[in-house]
């Protein structure tokens, strides 16, 4: 079965506490205007994509030193100027993985959760008692004493704000893991995560995050479930069956219980959600758009290549995120691709722009104002999302790291040099 090679990116980048901050004075002609670069120490590499604080104010990694430490590093992302550097001591197996709350930064190594402030880097809590961790979610707005929820590679764990352990669910599934970073609804009281069981086939369950208990689950038979959620109580995911058909369903996430289905008659799917009232899925063939109300059918587009090992991919875009673009995926050794912006409401394509990208399938794509960016292994790609024109093009190192937060692409140049760039080329988009 093919998977999509297409997800939604976080980040941003890296530094010392000698960095030394340049900025642009002028736009670039054929790459977007630079904003500002920093320089890691000789010897020191940036280790970990880029996360950043919910207002985007604030970016986050992990690097390694000379010494073999792992490093976080915490900058302005408007300037690039360093907040703190804070050592973690040796670098472990995994690397530590990254949570920005707007107060702390939570650090997920394999056997224990640390929070550090968010100004200063020193530490507020440790919990050492935790199962390996992969990463953790801030569910704090809930207020019902379970402030986040972290996950290993065969367990979930509930921590008060305080970091003390409040619950942990293991299961009885035999070996199995955690394997994207569970979501919850707007109030932190619902969450939904996949699990690969054994076999590899991925499982959705739903859990209540005050106690901790599973209030239902699925089995999946191969594709990824990709949940979404469409409001407070509603859950959106895919799921496919012994022989990989997939159906859409959208369900009550406190029950499981399906408010309605719809099958794709494909083998693989992706999808989103919409103003919180359109559900919308690509597929190898066409784009459909649903009625989150009822699952009625809005618009239904075919691919603009007719090309079986192509893959549509819903883009939520524009300013407001109401807005709908399309990347054609295709999965081959063809050499073009498409991006399409589409009317969310009627399907009505407002217009469709082809890329050349050496046949290589986009790893992140980000939306930024009326500002649209693509990455690829080896470039970045910026177009206007009013009328689909390719405004620029950036080379990179498919080594290295690029992410994308408001109207800013952060990138590493040979993991030591950290820069930004606007997504937009002109100086009224510059952040």
């Amino acid at each position: 079965m093919r998977a999509a090679a297409v997800c939604a990116c976080v980040a941003v980048l890296a530094a010392c506490s000698a960095a030394t901050v340049f900025k642009s004075s002028a736009a670039a002609v054929s790459g977007p205007a630079e904003q500002w670069q920093v320089f890691v120490p000789y010897g020191d590499q940036v280790k970990s994509n880029f996360v950043f604080s919910p207002s985007g104010a604030t970016g986050c990694t992990i690097l390694q030193d000379q010494n073999d430490n792992a490093v976080v590093f915490c900058f302005k992302t408007s300037t690039g100027a360093k907040i703190f550097r804070a050592s973690l001591g040796m670098f472990p197996v995994n690397t530590p993985q990254l949570t920005v709350t707007s107060d702390l930064v939570l650090v997920a190594a394999p056997t224990s959760v640390t929070a550090l402030d968010a100004t200063t880097g020193s530490q507020v809590w440790a919990n050492q008692d935790v199962e390996a961790s992969v990463a953790v979610v801030d569910t704090s707005v809930n207020g019902n004493g379970v402030a986040f929820v972290g996950y290993g590679p065969q367990a979930l764990y509930g921590l008060a704000a305080n970091g003390t352990q409040v619950w942990s669910f293991n299961g009885q599934f035999g070996e199995c893991s955690f394997f994207p970073t569970p979501i919850y609804n707007q109030n932190g009281t619902f969450l939904a995560c996949a699990r690969t069981l054994v076999g590899g086939f991925p499982a959705i369950f739903g859990f209540d995050v005050p106690t901790g208990s599973m209030l239902w689950f699925d089995y999946n038979q191969g594709n990824d479930p990709n949940p979404r959620w469409a409001d407070g109580q509603t859950l959106v995911y895919l799921k496919a069956n012994e022989s990989e058909w997939v159906t859409t369903y959208v369900v009550d996430v406190r029950t499981g219980f399906p408010k309605w289905s719809w099958p794709t008659n494909m083998q693989h799917a992706t999808g989103t959600v919409l103003n919180g009232s359109i559900v919308v899925i690509g597929t190898w063939a066409s784009t459909t758009a649903l009625s989150l109300a009822d699952g009625s059918v809005m618009w239904a587009l075919p691919d603009p290549i007719d090309l079986t090992s192509e893959l549509s991919v819903p883009i939520p875009a524009g300013p407001n995120g109401d807005q709908l673009a399309l990347f054609h995926l295709q999965l081959s050794e063809h050499l073009e691709q498409s991006l399409r912006r589409v009317d969310p409401t009627t399907g009505t394509v407002l217009w469709n722009s082809t890329m050349n990208v050496n046949g290589a399938a986009p790893w992140h794509y980000a939306a930024a104002s009326n500002r649209l960016a693509t990455r690829t292994p080896n470039y970045v790609y910026g177009y206007d999302f009013q009328t689909g024109v390719q405004q620029w093009s950036q080379q990179v190192d498919e080594n290295d790291f690029v992410a994308f937060t408001g109207n800013l692409a952060i990138e590493t140049r040979d993991l030591q040099v950290v820069l930004a760039f606007a997504i937009g080329p002109n100086s009224a988009d510059r952040a």
